[in-house]
């Protein structure tokens, strides 16, 4: 499977993010990424969401840094080849007109819903891999 990410374009503010730049865009309620000695819950929130990305902690016993980050990359390029495959699934009004005159507006409209929540899935993915990233291993 390739490693090579395309750009990634953030769901919440749908800017172009390059991935070298991602660990900046995405920060913690602190408004810095998690430093050295905080608990292992240490978390990000993607802007506008209430609910926390845990980040896992890199340690000893745990997986190592490199997996994960190999495993985080092959999520992320499954996901962005979701999105392409879902692009190709535009809705096109020829497919619908015979509906009723809504029908293609009903439909782009759950087709884009359905684009986002993938995005925010990669969205999401980034960030873990870019605090798991941003660590040391730990004992």
């Amino acid at each position: 499977m390739s490693s090579t990410l395309e750009p990634f374009i953030c769901p919440n503010c749908h800017v172009p993010v390059p991935n070298d730049l991602i660990q900046e865009h995405f920060l913690n309620e602190k408004g810095r990424l998690p430093a050295d000695g905080e608990s292992d819950t240490t978390s990000t929130r993607p802007k506008g969401s209430d609910e926390a990305v845990v980040i896992p902690r890199v340690h000893l016993n745990g997986t190592s840094k490199g997996e994960l980050l190999v495993q985080l990359i092959e999520a992320e390029d499954a996901v962005f080849a979701a999105i392409r495959a879902l692009g190709l699934a535009t809705p096109h009004r020829r497919d619908y007109y015979v509906i009723d005159q809504d029908a293609i507006t009903r439909a782009r409209n759950a087709h884009r819903a359905r684009t986002l929540k993938l995005e925010e899935v990669l969205c999401e993915l980034q960030q873990v891999r870019a605090g798991v990233a941003a660590q040391e291993a730990r004992s």
